[in-house]
């Protein structure tokens, strides 16, 4: 095994050989893109990936912040809306995910026909905006805990409330 050749090989600089250590000839050669260190033998059952997974109510691994905080609706609705969102929203069975910029937001609200709720970001710091502030994530944000309704989601960012283009309807 070279975890790291001495010149690339078409772009690759490692290479993995097996060998016999009866005849000691070349079994196999593998060019690998990245170098590396140490390697270890990994067998698997491609069958067991062939399966699917069942899902269970307990399948998370980890917590999840569920509280919301139920606020009046005159709360939003007080609030000047500036301009539509570019942020991208998408959901993961019931879990909000909101991409956008590193502390870019500082509150989400989901606006209900009978509740709105919010989650307020104001209370995170960024130790390093130089090297974070271009970076971008998702939020995660739990739905379970909300009332069934139809909701529409509004988020405070660069200093306005922004409405999205998203909606959801919680059963």
């Amino acid at each position: 095994m070279s975890g790291c050749l001495r010149k690339e090989i078409h772009g690759n600089g490692a290479m993995i050989e097996e060998f016999s250590h009866d005849t000691e000839k070349v079994l196999n050669r593998y060019l690998v893109r990245n170098t590396f260190y140490r390697a270890y033998p990994f067998e698997t059952k491609y069958e067991d990936f062939c399966r699917p997974m069942p899902i269970s109510e307990g399948y998370l691994v980890g917590t999840e912040e569920m509280a919301w905080e139920l606020c009046e609706g005159e709360q939003l609705s007080g609030l000047s809306v500036t301009k539509s969102s570019s942020a991208n929203i998408k959901f993961y069975e019931d879990i909000l995910m909101i991409f956008e910029k590193d502390h870019q937001i500082g509150k989400v609200w989901v606006r209900g026909r009978k509740q709105t709720y919010t989650k307020d970001y104001h209370g995170t710091v960024q130790k390093a905006p130089s090297k974070f502030a271009a970076f971008q994530y998702y939020l995660a944000l739990p739905i379970r805990a909300l009332a069934a309704d139809y909701y529409e989601i509004y988020l405070e960012t660069d200093g306005g409330v922004v409405k999205t283009k998203y909606s959801f309807v919680k059963k």
